[in-house]
């Protein structure tokens, strides 16, 4: 009966191709009819051909190497003056996307200066120890953005089927060690324009625009009872729709009579044309010693373009903001709004670098508004019953943007 057989050779003489010489073999086992069953035999040989076949590549990329290394250790031979001689292998582990492999290197004693060599470092990056290949850290720097760490070990395990390839905390140390890159990066980019004597010609890039995602303000299910809602004389709100999302999609129903129910519920603020706006914020990390943290600045960016994330440490954080708000048009004809939560530096860094720009403001966030509101209330108040009346009228107003009627 016949056998496949997976085979990796190699021709010493290009000039005799017939003249192989065997490196590696795998045998597929053998079709036995006793052992084939229809539920399980498509899968057992799915098995069982992928580790064939991943088991054939890690050899290729060893064989491949043995043949760099020769080539380099020739060169390094031709090379030296004095004499070398071979004395062994050094063992080289190196992680990539097919598993664990082991490359051996060639050690070049020299007998003038004494000393051991490896002439295939020539065909490696810099190393302390074991080597990352860069696609393998591709996929460990991907794969945190949107899961665990302790998930993506799991993942990368399955990835290369090699559940030794990469652990947890190597994965924490690469995404730092990039992470790093990164950031020395964006600073040299910083740097250079704000070296420049003029900006002029230059343009922000942004990820490009998309639907906002924000939540809807009622279920899919009274869609219906909105419907009929608004086609009465006097609309109330339906039960499910509080007061101030109805009064939004009543004005939006008198600007658009057109439009649709569905896309009543998604209402909210659109950046227009000509027009920035920036939040900004600060965000703690916890560091391993006890009660240490890192202060880092956040920033998000929104233009009718598109939008743009920044972060990092607060004072380069700002520059970058400054920088991407120029970029964008800030100081000319574009109005710059900046949202904040009413952090000291974040006021200080509006006086210092946008308030004598033409159009711009700087707002107390809604939350943080609606939190100092409660606070003073119940400063000044007395009893819950006067602290209700009057909070339920300043939000109304605030919320309505109509701050001078606040003071009435």
């Amino acid at each position: 009966m016949s056998q496949l057989i997976l085979m990796i050779a190699k021709i010493d003489d290009a000039d005799k191709p017939e003249m192989l010489t065997e490196v590696w073999r795998q045998a597929l086992p053998e079709v036995d009819m006793n052992e084939i069953a229809a539920e399980s035999y498509l899968n057992e040989l799915e098995g069982g051909v992928t580790e064939v076949g991943w088991e054939a590549m890690r050899h290729l990329m060893v064989e491949q190497w043995r043949e760099t290394d020769k080539v380099l250790v020739e060169r390094f031979r031709q090379e030296q003056e004095g004499g070398t001689v071979g004395d062994g292998y050094d063992m080289l582990k190196v992680a990539s996307r097919i598993g664990v492999v082991k490359l051996p290197r060639q050690v070049c004693y020299m007998k003038g200066t004494e000393r051991h060599v490896l002439p295939g470092n020539a065909g490696l990056p810099e190393h302390e120890g074991q080597v990352t290949t860069r696609g393998l850290q591709e996929w460990v720097c991907l794969l945190p953005q949107d899961l665990a760490f302790g998930t993506t070990e799991r993942l990368l395990g399955w990835m290369t089927h090699d559940r030794g390839v990469m652990s947890e905390t190597q994965t924490r140390r690469w995404v730092c060690q990039h992470g790093q890159i990164i950031r020395q990066a964006e600073l040299a980019e910083v740097k250079a324009l704000e070296q420049q004597a003029t900006l002029e010609g230059l343009q922000a890039l942004v990820c490009p625009a998309q639907e906002p995602r924000r939540p809807a303000a009622w279920d899919m299910a009274i869609n219906q009872a909105v419907e009929t809602a608004l086609a009465q004389a006097e609309p109330k709100p339906p039960a499910g729709i509080s007061a101030s999302d109805w009064e939004r999609v009543m004005q939006a129903r008198q600007a658009e009579t057109t439009a649709s129910v569905e896309s009543l519920r998604r209402l909210g603020p659109q950046v227009q044309p000509g027009e920035v706006v920036a939040s900004v914020d600060e965000i703690l990390v916890r560091r391993p010693a006890q009660r240490r943290f890192l202060q880092l600045g956040t920033a998000h960016v929104r233009t009718a373009e598109g939008y743009r994330y920044l972060s990092g440490n607060v004072d380069r954080a700002l520059r970058q903001l400054f920088l991407l708000l120029v970029l964008s048009g800030g100081g000319v004809k574009t109005k710059v709004i900046l949202l904040g939560d009413g952090a000291r530096w974040i006021s200080a860094f509006f006086q210092e670098r946008l308030a004598t720009w033409p159009m711009t403001a700087l707002l107390l966030d809604w939350f943080h508004c609606r939190k100092k509101c409660y606070e003073l209330t119940s400063m000044i108040c007395r009893g819950k019953k006067a602290k209700v009346a009057l909070l339920g009228s300043l939000l109304l107003h605030l919320w309505r943007g109509q701050v001078q009627d606040t003071t009435t």
